[in-house]
């Protein structure tokens, strides 16, 4: 029997990484096909002792030191790799640690690397919108894979995961009234959330991807969406599966960056405005277009629908 080839899983104890993880161990091929390797700043911590428990090889990395990244992907056939801007609220921070896993995995030969990317705000917008710099590194970083992949013959995917459904819970508070409502500078009626199941929905896009043909999804971009949701349809599912009184409210920009901490508040209102105008991924009117564009390249992936999403993560209260 051959032996199984290695996928290395950066962020393994964080949403995404996890996901992944998930994913793979779910997949009916993948799961013969692949051990598992998962990267963390701690091994021996308890989330990380869990994944070990599931046969995850754990594997300590840091980010900013290119002998430990190198170290980690060594002997990877696949890498599935994630930053954190919020961190240290840098794009040149994030950029470089992007670029050193990139660098690492090309030194280390690895053949497939899928990276979490998001849309390049400031290019999608014609120069509109400035300030999302957490966009804005992760959509370098994948140009600078497939620039510098060049002819290592490493396969360089992209999947780019939109609104979190998980989010939602933390964006919604009681106002003045008593009222739970979710408050933002959307029409709530015509703007259309592209909305993901980041713990179940995101690792099997990347499980998708994996399981492609590598010459279909090399250089393309996945966008990882479970369902796209009006406000109004969401607050309305949240009523109806979750039991609640949650209210949809619209407001003028300049007054939801004042509900924000001082140092978010710009590049947050211009998250919420990417959304309403060009509806995250600069698909703004052909929304449904992006599922038969993913299904093209990685085949159909199933999905979890908003109204499962909530049914299955109550309560719902605030």
């Amino acid at each position: 029997m051959a032996s199984k080839k290695l996928l290395t899983v950066f962020g393994a104890t964080g949403t995404q990484g996890r996901s992944v993880l998930n994913a793979v161990l779910a997949h009916p091929t993948l799961k013969t096909q692949f051990s598992l390797r998962g990267i963390t700043r701690d091994p021996s911590k308890p989330n990380a002792q869990e994944l070990t428990k599931l046969g995850v090889e754990m594997v300590r990395a840091d980010m900013n030191d290119a002998a430990s990244l190198r170290a980690g992907v060594a002997g990877s056939h696949a890498v599935f790799a994630v930053t954190n801007y919020w961190e240290s609220r840098s794009k040149a921070a994030e950029v470089a640690q992007g670029r050193a896993i990139v660098d690492a995995a090309i030194a280390e030969q690895v053949k497939v690397f899928v990276w979490s990317a998001l849309p390049h705000g400031g290019r999608l917008t014609g120069g509109r919108l400035q300030g999302l710099h957490h966009f804005d590194s992760k959509a370098d970083i994948a140009e600078y894979l497939d620039g510098a992949k060049g002819q290592s013959g490493m396969v360089g995917v992209h999947v780019e995961p939109s609104f979190y459904m998980q989010n939602l819970r933390g964006m919604i508070n009681k106002g003045p009234d008593g009222v739970p409502a979710l408050v933002m500078p959307w029409s709530g009626s015509e703007t259309k959330v592209p909305l993901v199941d980041a713990v179940v929905d995101f690792g099997r896009y990347v499980a998708g991807a994996l399981a492609a043909d590598p010459a279909k999804v090399d250089g393309k971009h996945i966008s990882a969406v479970s369902e796209w949701s009006t406000p109004e349809e969401i607050v309305a599912q949240l009523n109806e599966s979750g039991g609640t009184n949650v209210q949809f409210k619209q407001v003028p920009e300049d007054v939801f960056s004042g509900f924000l901490p001082k140092e978010m508040a710009e590049e947050m209102t211009e998250n919420m405005v990417l959304v309403r105008d060009y509806s995250y991924y600069g698909v703004k009117g052909k929304e449904e277009q992006i599922f038969k564009d993913n299904e093209a390249v990685i085949g159909k992936i199933q999905t979890t629908s908003f109204k499962e999403f909530v049914s299955s993560n109550g309560p719902w209260k605030w």
